[in-house]
């Protein structure tokens, strides 16, 4: 983290970080001064539940790492980051889920087989083509040699 970040965060004193920067989904935890951070394997994460109020107390200060949702990135999986945010209630809490999207690479392979078995059977309907058009010039020929050179 650059000195610049570190500086606008102590100023700003935010309860919760969201950033997205490595495009996969993973939860952290640092405490306010930021000397110690520590990821605390939630790398996938499907859903948090934070309550603002304990870890300012206890001097935490979480960050989200929203995945992509975007097929360019070039991850496997992608989502879409959904926190609920209730800060009117007794405690404030935060509700947080990925909503998961359908998977790239299977639906690349549908397609490249799709591709494929389309490619296989437009050559086989040209190939039956050409085959017919060339029995048909065959049976001409044959017919014009028996009628001695005349097109019948």
């Amino acid at each position: 983290m650059s000195a610049e970040t570190k500086r606008t965060i102590r100023r700003s004193r935010p309860d919760l970080l969201f950033s997205a920067h490595v495009h996969r989904a993973s939860a952290s935890v640092a405490n306010r001064s930021l000397d110690v951070r520590t990821v605390n394997g939630t790398e996938g994460v499907d859903a948090l539940r934070i309550d603002l109020d304990s870890d300012r107390r206890s001097g935490l200060l979480r960050e989200i790492v929203v995945p992509t949702a975007s097929y360019r990135m070039g991850v496997e999986r992608m989502a879409i980051g959904l926190a609920s945010i209730r800060p009117g209630e007794a405690e404030r809490v935060v509700l947080y889920r990925n909503l998961w999207l359908a998977g790239r690479f299977p639906v690349l392979y549908v397609y490249a087989v799709a591709a494929m078995l389309s490619t296989l059977l437009f050559c086989c309907g040209r190939r039956k083509k050409r085959k017919r058009k060339h029995s048909q010039d065959k049976q001409r020929s044959r017919r014009s040699s028996l009628a001695g050179g005349k097109v019948v």
